[in-house]
């Protein structure tokens, strides 16, 4: 996986390491975030289990369904203390219709526990600058 350690995308995909796993960092929350983030997960050959939150005025179904083959499933989390975001039973209904391999997790402390334990090696937070922003403190 060097080659995702030389990938460098100021303030887009930011790669760190945590309990021997890989952790990718990507603010995007659009359609056209959705097809950068593809095009660097099939580009390097990655499907990682994402971390999804979103906030609630976007197109989640279409972001989902770009980025959807590249990835293994989905652990949804809503954003914390952002009442705006889309709660985690909007974002599982929005994979199972696009038949997306799915759980929810009820807060931050569960996706920690859950990279933790997973066999996964590489996850990706994705979705929403919040909650790339908030995850990131828990890291660095």
């Amino acid at each position: 996986t060097n080659a995702i350690k030389e990938t460098i995308w100021p303030g887009r995909i930011e790669v760190l390491n945590f309990s021997n796993k890989k952790i990718i960092l990507d603010g995007s929350h659009n359609i056209d975030g959705a097809k950068k983030l593809y095009q660097f997960l099939k580009n390097n050959k990655i499907k990682p289990t994402v971390i999804f939150g979103m906030i609630n005025n976007k197109n989640i179904e279409e972001f989902l369904n770009i980025i959807r083959k590249q990835i293994t499933s989905i652990l949804a989390i809503k954003i914390p203390n952002e009442k705006n975001a889309f709660s985690t039973n909007e974002i599982s209904e929005k994979c199972n219709l696009l038949s997306i391999k799915n759980l929810e997790a009820k807060n931050m402390y569960e996706v920690m526990k859950y990279i933790k334990v997973s066999d996964q090696k590489i996850f990706l937070f994705t979705g929403s600058l919040y909650l790339v922003g908030k995850i990131r403190r828990k890291f660095l």
